[in-house]
């Protein structure tokens, strides 16, 4: 079963059982939809840049095709880290002799 099949399978599955609470299946069914629309788009972008980020601090800087946490298109694109840029780049002129990575997810 590919990820399409298996997506339909869970909304048809979902819908269908008889919930008095209406609203709580129609934002479940949303939320199943939006992480497979995000999964799809995740999918077309590597296919089509690769592994490495297109923009920001981290520019040409290959990464993983698969995130252990937060949106894994955002780190793609260059942009995930977008509020940390100005503090990020004052750190790369800085020319420390060392830095200490204490909670990156994925180690960068």
């Amino acid at each position: 079963m590919n990820l399409n099949e298996k997506i339909r399978e869970e909304l048809l599955q979902s819908l269908s059982k008889k919930d008095s609470n209406r609203i709580n299946q129609l934002n479940q069914s949303l939320r199943l939809l939006s992480k497979w629309r995000s999964v799809l788009i995740q999918n077309t972008l590597l296919q089509h840049e690769g592994k490495f980020v297109l923009n920001g601090p981290f520019k040409g800087m290959e990464f993983l095709e698969q995130s252990s946490e937060g949106c894994h298109i955002a780190k793609l694109l260059g942009c995930y880290e977008q509020p940390l840029f100005q503090y990020l780049e004052t750190a790369i002129k800085t020319k420390y002799n060392v830095v200490i990575n204490i909670g990156s997810a994925e180690g960068y």
